[in-house]
Protein backbone atom coordinates (compact mmCIF):
# COMPACT_ATOMS: atom_id res chain seq x y z
CA UNK A 1 0.00 0.00 0.00
CA UNK A 2 2.84 2.38 0.82
CA UNK A 3 4.41 1.68 -2.59
CA UNK A 4 1.17 2.70 -4.29
CA UNK A 5 1.01 5.95 -2.33
CA UNK A 6 4.65 6.69 -3.11
CA UNK A 7 4.07 6.10 -6.83
CA UNK A 8 1.02 8.38 -6.78
CA UNK A 9 3.01 11.13 -5.05
CA UNK A 10 5.81 10.85 -7.61
CA UNK A 11 3.41 10.94 -10.56
CA UNK A 12 1.37 13.84 -9.16
CA UNK A 13 4.51 15.81 -8.29
CA UNK A 14 6.02 15.29 -11.71
CA UNK A 15 2.87 16.32 -13.55
CA UNK A 16 2.23 19.28 -11.25
CA UNK A 17 5.77 20.65 -11.46
CA UNK A 18 6.29 20.05 -15.16
CA UNK A 19 2.87 20.95 -16.53
CA UNK A 20 1.45 23.47 -14.09
CA UNK A 21 4.51 25.52 -13.25
CA UNK A 22 6.11 25.35 -16.67
CA UNK A 23 2.83 26.20 -18.40
CA UNK A 24 2.08 29.06 -16.01
CA UNK A 25 5.52 30.57 -16.42
CA UNK A 26 5.45 30.17 -20.19
CA UNK A 27 1.99 31.69 -20.48
CA UNK A 28 3.02 34.73 -18.41
CA UNK A 29 5.85 35.28 -20.88
CA UNK A 30 3.55 34.68 -23.88
CA UNK A 31 1.00 37.18 -22.53
CA UNK A 32 3.71 39.85 -22.49
CA UNK A 33 4.92 38.79 -25.92
CA UNK A 34 1.39 39.05 -27.35
CA UNK A 35 0.95 42.47 -25.73
CA UNK A 36 4.23 43.67 -27.26
CA UNK A 37 3.15 42.51 -30.72
CA UNK A 38 -0.48 43.66 -30.66
CA UNK A 39 -0.50 46.47 -28.10
CA UNK A 40 -3.44 44.85 -26.31
CA UNK A 41 -4.11 41.97 -23.97
CA UNK A 42 -7.32 41.11 -25.83
CA UNK A 43 -5.75 38.23 -27.82
CA UNK A 44 -4.02 36.84 -24.72
CA UNK A 45 -7.29 36.88 -22.75
CA UNK A 46 -9.18 35.32 -25.66
CA UNK A 47 -6.62 32.50 -25.89
CA UNK A 48 -6.77 32.00 -22.13
CA UNK A 49 -10.57 31.78 -22.24
CA UNK A 50 -10.39 29.30 -25.14
CA UNK A 51 -7.91 27.10 -23.26
CA UNK A 52 -10.09 27.23 -20.13
CA UNK A 53 -13.12 26.22 -22.20
CA UNK A 54 -11.23 23.28 -23.70
CA UNK A 55 -10.12 22.21 -20.20
CA UNK A 56 -13.73 22.45 -18.97
CA UNK A 57 -14.97 20.28 -21.82
CA UNK A 58 -12.25 17.72 -21.12
CA UNK A 59 -13.22 17.65 -17.43
CA UNK A 60 -16.90 17.15 -18.26
CA UNK A 61 -16.11 14.03 -20.29
CA UNK A 62 -13.88 12.44 -17.64
CA UNK A 63 -15.37 9.26 -16.28
CA UNK A 64 -14.51 8.45 -12.69
CA UNK A 65 -14.58 4.80 -11.73
CA UNK A 66 -14.89 3.88 -8.07
CA UNK A 67 -12.72 1.05 -6.83
CA UNK A 68 -13.08 -0.95 -3.67
CA UNK A 69 -10.11 -1.18 -1.38
CA UNK A 70 -8.36 -4.52 -1.26
CA UNK A 71 -8.81 -4.55 2.51
CA UNK A 72 -12.61 -4.31 2.11
CA UNK A 73 -12.60 -7.23 -0.32
CA UNK A 74 -10.54 -9.37 2.01
CA UNK A 75 -12.80 -8.55 4.98
CA UNK A 76 -15.95 -9.40 3.02
CA UNK A 77 -14.41 -12.68 1.82
CA UNK A 78 -13.54 -13.66 5.40
CA UNK A 79 -16.97 -12.76 6.71
CA UNK A 80 -18.72 -14.83 4.03
CA UNK A 81 -16.49 -17.82 4.87
CA UNK A 82 -17.21 -17.44 8.60
CA UNK A 83 -20.96 -17.13 8.08
CA UNK A 84 -21.06 -20.32 5.96
CA UNK A 85 -19.50 -22.46 8.73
Amino acid sequence: MIDLVLEMVIIFGTVFISAHHFGGGLWAYMGGFIFDRTGSYRVAFALSALMALIALICCIFLKEKRHRLIEDTVKSDHSSVNSNQ
